[in-house]
């Protein structure tokens, strides 16, 4: 029955109470949240900048695999001429194969 009556008599002020507590606690959110907005912001920067150099890491690897393989089909074909019966074509597309050998090895040397 006391808590009743204390209800009663002093329930308006105790609600009143506490809204302006919960509405001051909020106004004081929205600068909290702009900091962790702006966190948030520099670390999604941060995560792409990263993933970006891992993409190049990764882009990089691969290029340089597919230099190797096609060097490696140009030894592959250059030594199917060697072993094949000469003819002045095959000489010419030798010494092309070789020329493309080198620029290739250049060409992954630089990646």
């Amino acid at each position: 029955m006391k808590f009743i009556d204390f209800t009663n008599k002093y329930g308006m002020v105790i609600i009143l109470f506490l809204v302006t507590i919960i509405f001051f606690r909020t106004c004081g959110m929205n600068t909290k949240s702009d900091k962790h907005d702006k966190y948030v912001k520099t670390s999604v920067h941060n995560i792409d900048s990263l993933v970006n150099v891992k993409m190049d890491i990764i882009n990089l690897t691969i290029r340089k695999s597919d230099i190797e393989r096609e060097i490696e089909g140009l030894r592959n074909e250059k030594r199917l001429i060697q072993a094949t019966d000469r003819r002045m074509v095959d000489y010419t597309r030798e010494n092309n194969i070789e020329i493309q050998i080198k620029e290739k090895e250049k060409e992954k040397n630089n990646l």
